[in-house]
């Protein structure tokens, strides 16, 4: 039975960075079966390059909090999604 692996990126402010990081993790030998990205509360475009993204791509899913919690409650926030 093959297995199922959640890629869970937390980003914040990371416009010029997360189409690059999502794109290599899609392309990877053994990709992800799910890309889970939690905007970490960014004040840029964050959020519209990975929406953009997911219409493209549907193994993407996006989280976005509502306040700036840090780069380990944005993961956590994954692990309870995947």
């Amino acid at each position: 039975m093959p297995y199922q692996v959640s890629l869970i990126i937390p980003a914040w402010n990371a416009e010029n960075t997360i189409s690059d990081c999502i794109i290599s993790a899609i392309k990877a030998k053994g990709s992800p079966s799910e890309i889970i990205v939690v905007d970490d509360c960014s004040n840029d475009k964050t959020m519209s390059i990975v929406k953009n993204l997911a219409n493209d791509y549907p193994i993407i899913k996006l989280i976005h909090l509502k306040n700036n919690l840090g780069p380990a409650a944005a993961r956590d926030f994954g692990v309870n999604a995947s």
